[in-house]
């Protein structure tokens, strides 16, 4: 709660501490602390620049006081499956130990309600339990040593999960037009899947938006290497030489002009 480094000065403006704040020691009275939800002003926190300004219009829908017994409100209700809270540090199951079966239920109950908007279209929505599943995800890694992870199974099962959320994402991504954050994401899953042939194919189209020709149909040959047939890889192939011929035709044209006298 801020006040004026004076007796009774205290005033409604408070701030909400992420980190050690030392500086605020002696001049600022603690009243509390959050019990839940910290992740989402972690989250917020992320969209500010160096000055503390948000890049982001941040909206506060609801606000007011929880009486006794009144439902706290932090897990999801959006109508899916999914009612896991959005942070897994709220989630009152959090220290317990799980089997890689068990890890694996979990992430898929969240992964499967994005599918579930995305093929309603509500793309954002779908990314939004995407990310989601990656919070529980680290949260299950950081519960093993890397030799525990190998031995019980658990890496295993992580990494088949990163690949196919990933790849979820690059999807979404793609609907978004955020065409670097689909290559970033494809990388990962080629590094942990190499013969995946939708990570090579949304690669590809990324690069095609983004107009590296080259390596987009590189990427589409590999897909079709490995899924050859695929009449879809084909076209965007296709479409991508020609592409690919009509910026080459430009580029010499423009380059023979500037050498006319």
């Amino acid at each position: 709660m801020t006040n004026c480094s004076m007796p009774n000065t205290n005033n409604s403006q408070f701030f909400i501490a992420t980190v050690e704040c030392h500086h605020m020691n002696g001049s600022n009275v603690v009243f509390g602390k959050v019990l839940r939800g910290l992740g989402v002003i972690v989250e917020v926190e992320k969209f500010s620049d160096q000055e503390g300004k948000s890049s982001r219009k941040v909206f506060i829908a609801n606000c007011g006081e929880i009486k006794p017994g009144e439902d706290w409100g932090f897990c999801e209700m959006d109508g899916t499956a999914d009612t896991l809270p959005p942070y897994p540090q709220d989630w009152e199951r959090k220290n317990d130990r799980f089997e890689p079966y068990q890890i694996n239920e979990v992430l898929t109950l969240i992964r499967n309600s994005g599918n579930q908007f995305f093929k309603s279209g509500k793309y954002l929505q779908g990314l939004r339990k995407y990310r989601k599943a990656e919070r529980y995800l680290n949260m299950f890694q950081n519960k093993y040593s890397c030799k525990e992870a190998e031995l019980n199974g658990t890496k295993e099962t992580i990494d088949k999960f990163i690949v196919l959320n990933n790849l979820n994402i690059a999807a979404v991504d793609l609907k978004l037009m955020n065409y670097q954050a689909v290559l970033e994401k494809c990388n990962e899953a080629i590094l942990l899947d190499p013969n995946n042939s939708k990570a090579y194919f949304r690669r590809g189209l990324a690069h095609k938006f983004l107009k590296n020709y080259d390596e987009s149909l590189n990427d589409f040959k590999v897909a079709n290497m490995l899924t050859p047939g695929d009449k879809l890889i084909a076209q965007e192939a296709q479409q991508v030489q020609k592409l690919h011929k009509e910026y080459y035709d430009l580029q010499r044209d423009k380059l023979k002009n500037l050498f006319k006298y």
